[in-house]
């Protein structure tokens, strides 16, 4: 080597740790906004001759269906709420101050063998079958304690 390339090189020092690396310095920002980069695809490993993950044909069109299936049943919850419940808590709101009021708050409205009730709390609305041959629901009240007295 001539004196001249060996002057030209700095003479270099091992580092210690990765935290001797300068960390880049972002841009001065002059109030110009950065473009957003594109996300990048997902990377995937090269597999090794030899060390492929092994593949399971029934679990994958089973995971498939099972996908299938849990997309329809939110579009079917969704529709149920946008087509029968929503409607129902807001006739149960229009005619509130007709209905009965039980001593929690609760809105209720039974009818044949339905009872439709509407906690204030959350918005809750439970909308069940009542069984015609069970014992009368008072509606509003509590049901008698009849114990008194019996052994």
């Amino acid at each position: 080597m001539s004196k001249k390339q060996s002057n030209n090189k700095k003479p270099s020092t091992p580092l210690k740790s990765l935290n001797e690396i300068p960390s880049p310095k972002p841009p001065a920002s002059n109030g110009a906004k950065v473009p957003a980069l594109p996300p990048s695809p997902r990377l995937r490993q090269t597999e090794i001759p030899g060390t492929e993950r092994p593949k399971f044909k029934a679990l994958e069109e089973q995971a498939e269906l099972y996908c299938d299936l849990r997309d329809k049943m939110q579009n079917s919850v969704k529709k149920f709420k946008e087509q029968g419940k929503t409607p129902l808590i807001d006739m149960l709101h229009k005619y509130k101050d007709k209905l009965d009021t039980n001593g929690e708050g609760e809105t209720v409205y039974a009818y044949d063998d339905m009872i439709v009730i509407l906690k204030p709390a959350g918005e809750q609305l439970r909308v069940k079958h009542v069984d015609p041959e069970a014992e009368e629901i008072e509606v509003g009240a509590a049901p008698a304690d009849n114990s008194e007295g019996e052994v």
